[in-house]
């Protein structure tokens, strides 16, 4: 189930925002007046009516084209007998957010968050009730809370992920993309947790936390992809329209095909006229929105630049430009992202976990160690020369330079920024299976893809909670480990070691185990200002390629100042 999925530093920021930001008397008192199932419609209005400018607020827009009504509703009694009780219910919940969320934020920042938040909850509505034929008032809702998570980001990282926004927005990068590959989770899940914690209708949470991916709904119920897949399509539009992306006019219309067999022309119609009802809701909500190119002339521009591929390698080449795209924004962004993730670790890291940092050294030196196995020669050293000539057994996590994983280098410095505020030791456990194409050879594909699950469960059951395992290569595990200093991942490491040869004894009439890993082991004890996580992973690399040239089934380490 989404909503049950565990992430630490998630976790962490539902329990604090849960604290910090909580629902307005009036929104708590609607939704218990409503859990029951028959509602009193008369304490609804008496409770509604309680908030004089949320009662104004509701009314405005219940009288704003968006609703359509026949003639204008003078009072919430005419708005529970023209709307329904389920309509007015969301509409109060959805302008009842916590006042904090918008103390002190910066008014571009708010006036920007507002533009792409309407614009979603519009045209979700408008998704839902011309192309699914649907009420559109769950899709409206939906649409106008998804974000509410990038408040609370900005609120509690500050600057930093300004910073990181606005980067994003001017690259025209996916902000939830990277939040994800930086923090490990994105806005919107962050907005679905929290909205669970605040009693929200659980089908606009599911919706909210589903996730974009296609895949990710394609995993729900018939019945429940439908809100989720509406919202999916409003968020592509919404990044189109609002920030400019007409890179995602190519995903808005695969989508768009393939949820509802919708083409292209049904969508034109919905564009013509949503700035307008955009417009219009900002000025029933008094919301002062950014100035932007016009919706109809973005649209166009975007159609434009998609009609100018060949139709005959129009995938090909979009599929391959969004690629590139995203390992350049990837790249580019890295600094802010590294930023941005400091905080999110330390939100995840215990106090208790924290250990002292030794006196910083002003010189580099590598210290090496071997942990074999019984028959592995101790006296099996490689020389750095041969290790560095020998490049090609290298893992894809870094390869030659220029080619080391974004992903994985962006991960490992986040954690290594985060070490350093802290002043605390990191470790990275590179961890290979021994001649595995021989073991694929021997044991088929299902086999040795079973002897790497196990050296993954291997790697995640170390005991190490705020320990990062990540799946490198084929044959490798990356366990990235902070407030561990050389010593503690040696030990671990041989655990590791012990763990596998149990797993891989020796079967009758053999004379060595069928199956052994070797471990790579870098530290730092307390990654300096100017650190280059790529050492890291270099050294680690070296240690790695080391113990397999001394015969597998070895660990060696390396400590780096």
């Amino acid at each position: 189930m989404i909503l049950n999925e565990s992430n630490s530093v998630l976790d962490r920021f539902v329990d604090k925002a849960g604290k910090l930001y909580t629902l307005p008397a009036v929104a708590v008192e609607v939704l218990q007046l409503t859990n029951h199932p028959k509602v009193d419609v008369q304490l609804l209005r008496h409770c509604i009516e309680n908030d004089p400018a949320l009662t104004t607020r509701v009314l405005r827009v219940v009288n704003s084209s968006l609703f359509g009504l026949s003639h204008e509703v003078s009072d919430l009694s005419q708005a529970l007998a023209l709307l329904g009780t389920k309509p007015l219910k969301l509409l109060v919940l959805g302008f009842s957010l916590p006042g904090n969320l918008f103390v002190g934020m910066a008014g571009d920042i708010l006036r920007r968050y507002w533009r792409r938040t309407l614009t979603k909850a519009v045209a979700a509505r408008e998704i839902s009730e011309t192309l699914w034929k649907l009420p559109g008032d769950d899709a409206f809702i939906a649409g106008l809370l998804q974000d509410v998570g990038m408040l609370v980001l900005v609120q509690d990282f500050g600057e930093p992920y300004v910073r990181f926004l606005d980067l994003a927005f001017s690259k025209a990068a996916d902000v939830g993309t990277l939040a994800a590959k930086s923090i490990g989770f994105d806005h919107a899940r962050l907005s679905a947790r929290l909205l669970e914690c605040w009693g929200l209708p659980r089908n606009l949470v599911e919706a909210i936390g589903s996730g974009r991916p296609p895949a990710t709904i394609a995993d729900l119920s018939p019945t429940a992809r439908c809100l989720p897949q509406i919202l999916h399509l409003a968020e592509l539009l919404a990044g189109l329209l609002t920030e400019n992306r007409t890179d995602l006019l190519a995903d808005l219309l695969d989508a768009a095909e393939r949820y509802h067999a919708l083409r292209q022309s049904q969508l034109s119609p919905l564009v013509n006229t949503l700035q307008e009802k955009v417009e219009q809701l900002a000025d029933v909500l008094n919301l002062e929105l950014p100035a932007g190119k016009d919706y109809t002339a973005v649209l166009l521009e975007a159609h434009e630049r998609l009609s100018e591929v060949a139709a005959d390698v129009a995938a090909d080449l979009i599929v391959s430009k969004k690629h590139a795209d995203e390992t350049g924004e990837t790249e580019s962004l890295l600094a802010e992202v590294q930023s941005l993730g400091i905080s999110a670790q330390q939100a995840a890291r215990s106090a208790t976990s924290l250990a002292a940092a030794a006196p910083p050294k002003e010189l580099r030196k590598e210290i090496w160690a071997d942990s074999h196995a019984a028959h592995a020669p101790a006296s099996a050293h490689l020389p750095p020369g041969s290790i560095a000539e020998d490049s090609a057994q290298r893992s894809a996590a870094v390869s030659p330079a220029g080619e080391v994983d974004p992903a994985f280098l962006g991960e490992l410095g986040t954690v290594a920024a985060s070490c350093r505020q802290a002043r605390c030791a990191l470790s990275l456990l590179l961890v290979g299976v021994d001649r595995f194409e021989e073991l694929a050879l021997a044991r088929g594909v299902s086999g040795a893809e079973r002897v790497v699950s196990f050296l993954e469960a291997s790697c995640r059951a170390t005991g190490a909670s705020s320990a990062v395992c990540r799946r490198v290569r084929d044959d490798q595990f990356a366990l990235v480990l902070p407030a561990c200093d050389r010593q503690a991942a040696v030990a671990i490491g041989n655990q590791l070691l012990a763990a596998m040869r149990r797993f891989g004894a020796p079967l009758p009439g053999q004379m060595r185990p069928s199956v052994t890993v070797s471990i790579g082991i870098a530290a730092v004890t307390a990654p300096p200002k100017n650190f280059l996580p790529a050492d890291l992973i270099e050294s680690a690399e070296r240690c790695l390629h080391a113990s397999r040239h001394s015969g597998g089934n070895a660990l060696k380490s390396i400590e780096i100042y």
